[in-house]
């Protein structure tokens, strides 16, 4: 048995020693190696040319690294050696981060203001912007640039929200201008920032010569801006003069645009009015331009339209004119014109709902605020007043025409040096009603009729008979009317037929006027008249006023109650 085990010992080491020494492997650990360093039985170099694995070639060149290979992955020390084996484990990589749900963190903030736009202008606004000097207008005041603004409009309106700016800085010479809104877009903007002037001769306005600018039928208008709209209206009026007469004749017969007319519209001296329709168009002879002039803005039935921060002056006829509209705001208006200028209106209201008008001052030759017949939802409040004609509501039923108004709120006004105050005027023979108006917190200062209801109302120049028909006027407050007058303080003419009726006053503190130098008021001082009206008044401790209203319901209170219905 030890011979045997001899003889083996002895044929493996004759067998060993065929090797030549310089081709053996040292050991060393494959992984702390470069990545191009691999165990003798992973390299292809090691393969026989007969298929078998075979010695190490140190003849072949390491591989190249490529620059777009990932760097080795080299282990710790610290880890031990694995096992000397055909089948070795893959190396370990570290594990996969955990993911986390919370939000990336904020960035600090930043003390600097964020860099202006690289190239302010048409490219950097939200909506688009057309200005009138790119399209034609010159704005030097005297070339005419009527078609200008009419392209700029055209251009605008066919995209939403677009704006129409006139740049300030400059006078823009316009004649009678219509912007028609029926195939235009919602929510557009006039900016007018410059001056618009009207032509001073009236031979130059064109066949309109009831209007001069008018935005129609546009949704979501908004006009504003710091701009003025200049009437140069002291050529028109005195129009209606005999002295006149002549003047207008040599102009000859004018065609007037009436197609979008109501029918009830007040053109002037309607007595004197001879008309022949032709088309669309009305015929008007001399005689009818006597009373026709222009009003300066005209709203006509555009709904959730704005009004705002603009100047008007010297209208040759009504400054503002609000018809057949819904939803109209007007505020931080300014208008402005002579105390005699006649007919020169600050802001007319005609059959329209939910208007608010505020934060103005209205200075004209007539009414600063006229409300006319269907108007409803209708609140005016911070106005300063004066010169004028005070706020009005009427003149309502000429020609036994019918009207009706309601839920009226006029507050916090200031009147200086106005003809009337808060007025209420209806004509005989008219039909329907005024019911739910409320007058407070309005400081009066040299006014002269402070308090008004007139149904026996009659123009200048008419010939108004008795009538036992009448605009019924019910559920009217006055509180808190405090100031001066200077003739008589409160004026309740009603009808006889047609009584006022739930008429209260509370809180009215007015005083006439103090003495001039002379020891003379200026105005001969008037006892109140209360005639035919029924309610309830609360006098001030102060107050000098001496005005019975009757309690309860008159006798005809039928007759009011069919004209409440009719509305």
């Amino acid at each position: 048995m030890r011979s045997s085990t001899l003889v083996i010992l002895i044929a493996v080491l004759v067998w060993s020693s065929s090797f030549d020494s310089c081709h053996a492997i040292r050991w060393h650990p494959w992984y702390w190696r470069p990545w191009y360093w691999r165990p003798w039985w992973m390299l292809p170099s090691m393969r026989h040319h007969h298929g078998g694995f075979g010695r190490l070639n140190h003849t072949a060149p390491p591989p190249q690294l490529s620059p777009s290979q990932p760097p080795p992955l080299l282990l710790p020390p610290s880890l031990p050696l694995p096992p000397h084996n055909d089948h070795l484990p893959p190396p370990l990589l570290p594990p996969p981060p955990k993911k986390s749900h919370a939000p990336p963190p904020l960035p600090p903030p930043s003390s600097k203001p964020p860099p202006p736009p690289a190239n302010p202008g048409h490219e950097t606004r939200k909506f688009p912007t057309f200005n009138v000097l790119n399209f034609g207008a010159r704005g030097d005041g005297k070339t005419d640039d009527t078609m200008a603004f009419h392209s700029t409009w055209t251009a605008a309106c066919q995209m939403e929200a677009s704006t129409v700016l006139v740049p300030e800085g400059h006078e823009f010479l316009v004649g009678t201008i219509s912007f028609e809104g029926r195939h235009c877009r919602k929510n557009i903007i006039f900016q007018l920032d410059g001056t618009i002037i009207a032509p001073m001769n009236r031979e130059n306005w064109g066949r309109d010569l009831s209007n001069w600018i008018v935005f129609k039928r546009v949704t979501g208008l908004t006009v504003q801006g710091e701009g003025t709209i200049e009437g140069s209206g002291s050529g028109w009026w005195h129009v209606s003069g005999s002295d006149d007469l002549e003047d207008i004749e040599d102009v000859g017969k004018q065609h007037v645009d009436l197609s979008d007319k109501d029918e009830d519209e007040d053109y002037g001296d309607e007595d004197n009015r001879t008309e022949q329709r032709e088309g669309r168009e009305t015929v008007v002879t001399a005689k009818v331009l006597r009373g026709v002039k222009p009003t300066a803005l005209r709203i006509y039935r555009s709904n959730n339209a704005t009004l705002a921060g603009i100047k008007i002056q010297n209208s040759p006829n009504v400054h503002v004119k609000i018809m057949n509209c819904n939803g109209v705001k007007v505020h931080d208006l300014s208008v402005s014109s002579p105390g005699d200028s006649p007919n020169t209106d600050g802001i007319q209201v005609h059959r329209s709902r939910d208007v608010v008008i505020h934060s103005s001052n209205l200075a004209c030759g007539d009414d600063c605020i006229a409300i006319q017949k269907g108007c409803h939802n209708l609140t005016v409040y911070n106005v300063t007043c004066g010169p004028g004609h005070g706020i009005s509501i009427g003149s309502l039923g000429p020609d036994h025409s019918k009207a009706c108004v309601s839920n009226i709120m006029v507050r916090d006004i200031d009147m200086h040096d106005t003809t009337n105050g808060a007025r209420i005027k209806t004509w005989q023979g008219g039909m329907g009603s005024v019911q739910g108006v409320t007058f407070s917190d309005i400081r009066m200062s040299r006014v002269r009729y402070p308090i008004i209801i007139d149904q026996y109302y009659c123009d200048k120049g008419k010939d108004c008979g008795n009538q036992t028909s009448a605009v019924a006027v019910s559920g009217i407050t006055y509180e808190n009317i405090r100031g001066t007058y200077t003739d008589m303080s409160i004026l309740f003419a009603c009808s006889d037929s047609v009584p006022c009726t739930d008429i209260t006053l509370n809180g009215v503190d007015l005083q006439p006027v103090q003495q001039n130098g002379h020891g003379h008021h200026h105005h001969h001082i008037h006892e109140p008249l209360c005639w035919q009206v029924f309610g309830e008044w609360t006098p001030t401790k102060a107050a000098q006023i001496n005005c019975s209203l009757q309690a309860g319901k008159p006798s005809g209170y039928n007759r009011v109650l069919l004209n409440l219905n009719l509305c």
